[in-house]
């Protein structure tokens, strides 16, 4: 019997004939559930135990782990279910099928004891390492990472494997007022910034929007993202209008100084004057020696895996895809954080292991030729700028990766310096047929 709906992976959900199909839509663990606890006694844990059982058992029926790890949840018969009670019976729809393996971004911020549970009845009803993203380290907060990585203390302890996804760099974020992204987020922003373009700077050049805009982001109900209306810490990466080009590297105070305006001012009119295109960058912390040093002992943790990834969703705004490259040169050469070849190992076969990459992760006989020849005295991340290469002409970050000589896949040279050499020798992983199945256990 065929479906007429299909998910992701090409996969049927459910047949035509089933009276409660399984319905995906995209999930985020949402405030208002987070400690959520129901009321009652022994008799309506005892039901509650039950529906829930019932619950685990369709999701598992009626749920491929490829939708899981797309980051969905399911609403069956018109019953949305919450993802941090039922977590785990998607979770455990992975567990019947072979190489596969669990991913998560609980929280933007500190993992609550909610978030924690959660992780660790992922692990476990999977029988799969969990890898969750993204584990900051600053000696600017120096307690905050250890509080993170205790979700991996407590999942060892509740039979479950988790592991923190860590950065091997200070992480930039780059905004602008053409896409709006992360400033949508501040009160009063998004009504404005989600206006046609003309609209848009017509209305960034009214004082009255100017004010109203500038109070909702410096408010209480701003939260964490307040800390963007420190306006005058902000650097300026990238202007467009030549008579702007001087001010790249100088910070929005800097400008504001010279021009005798508010920092404030100063942002929107620099930004009106490159059509909204101009690229800043917060103060983010964490580019000093302790934060180095710190970041260097999370590095040799079991509790994590290093890297970094947004899967392509910021592509305009963050620069963590450099993190091989910025491992390499500024930590490895430039720092002596880590030896090269333990800086080779974590690139490569650590999280090869982890997620059970068949015959792949480290040199040897027999095994897939899959090989980056790099020069260990100029390896590093070019200057990080926008290129317009995407359709419609949308904008994305780009930086060369420097030092690096030849890309060899299945034993066929892909990259020569620069160039690129007209081969594509690769193939799309496939969980099963490329990867072995680690479990909690290893």
């Amino acid at each position: 019997m065929k479906s007429s709906r299909r998910p992701l992976s090409g996969r049927p959900l459910y047949s035509e004939d089933q009276e409660s199909p399984a319905r995906i839509r995209p999930f985020g663990v949402r405030p208002e559930e987070q400690g959520r606890r129901k009321p009652g006694g022994e008799e309506h844990e005892h039901a509650d135990e039950q529906s829930r059982h019932r619950r685990r058992k369709r999701l598992r029926d009626q749920v491929h782990p490829e939708d899981v790890l797309s980051h969905r949840v399911v609403e069956i018969a018109g019953e949305t279910l919450s993802f941090l009670e039922h977590g785990d019976a998607l979770a455990a729809a992975v567990r019947d099928h072979p190489g596969t393996t669990l991913e998560l971004v609980p929280t933007v911020g500190p993992l609550t004891d909610e978030h924690r549970r959660l992780m660790a009845d992922m692990s476990r009803a999977a029988d799969r390492p969990l890898n969750w993203n993204v584990l900051m380290v600053t000696s600017f907060a120096p307690d905050f990472h250890e509080g993170q990585l205790s979700a991996s203390d407590y999942a060892a302890a509740h039979g479950g494997r988790v592991v923190a996804l860590t950065l091997p760099q200070v992480m930039t974020l780059r905004l602008n007022l053409i896409s709006g992204f992360v400033l949508d987020a501040l009160p009063g922003w998004a009504e404005v910034l989600t206006l046609p373009l003309t609209a848009r700077k017509q209305a960034l050049a009214d004082p009255s929007v100017r004010d109203r805009l500038a109070r909702g982001a410096s408010s209480d109900e701003a939260g964490a993202l307040r800390f963007l209306a420190t306006w005058e810490n902000m650097t300026v990466d990238e202007t467009f209008a030549p008579a702007n080009a001087y001010l790249k590297g100088k910070t929005i105070g800097e400008i504001a100084r010279e021009l005798g305006k508010t920092p404030f001012d100063t942002f929107l009119d620099l930004s009106l004057s490159d059509d909204l295109r101009t690229s800043v960058m917060p103060f983010i912390p964490g580019d000093d020696d302790a934060s180095w040093a710190m970041r260097a002992q999370v590095w040799k943790d079991p509790r994590t895996v290093i890297g970094a990834s947004d899967a392509g969703a910021h592509l305009d705004m963050i620069d963590t895809f450099t993190c091989s490259t910025a491992l390499l040169g500024p930590a490895v050469r430039e720092r002596h954080l880590l030896t090269l070849e333990e800086a080779v190992r974590h690139l490569t076969d650590v999280p090869a292991r982890l997620y059970g990459l068949r015959e792949r992760g480290r040199l040897e006989v027999g095994w897939h030729a899959d090989i980056i020849v790099f020069d260990a005295e100029r390896v590093g991340p070019g200057p990080v700028h926008t290129r317009r290469d995407l359709p419609t002409g949308a904008a994305r970050l780009f930086a060369e990766a420097d030092g690096i000589e030849h890309v060899i896949v299945g034993g066929t040279e892909i990259v020569r310096g620069r160039q690129f050499m007209d081969a594509y020798p690769g193939t799309i992983l496939r969980s099963g047929r490329d990867t072995d199945t680690v479990t909690v256990r290893g």
